[in-house]
C-alpha cells in the first residue's frame, strides 16, 4: 500500500507488552507510513499498576517509548 500511496499515513493503538514483543516490527511500520502509537500510559506507580493488573512495570513504558522512537515513531500516550 505505501508503496502505492507514499502519502498516506497511519497510526495504531496497543499494549506496552505488545510494543516490546514485537519491537523487531517497529521500523517496517515507520517504513510503512506509521507516525505514532497510542498506548495507555495510566499511571507510573508499580503498585498502580499491578492492582490494575496491566501486565508491565514503570520501567517498560520507558523502554516501549524508546524502541518506538529508534524506529521514528512517537507515542501517543492516553
Amino acid at each position: 500500500m505505501h508503496d502505492r500511496y507514499p502519502h498516506l499515513s497511519f497510526d495504531c493503538t496497543t499494549k506496552v507488552e505488545l510494543i516490546l514483543r514485537h519491537r523487531d516490527l517497529w521500523a517496517e511500520f515507520a517504513e510503512a507510513g506509521c507516525l505514532f502509537v497510542v498506548s495507555a500510559f495510566e499511571t507510573t506507580n508499580d503498585a498502580i499498576l499491578e492492582t490494575l493488573d496491566k501486565g508491565h512495570p514503570r520501567v517498560d513504558m520507558a523502554e516501549a517509548t524508546e524502541v518506538l522512537r529508534a524506529s521514528g515513531i512517537e507515542v501517543r500516550p492516553r
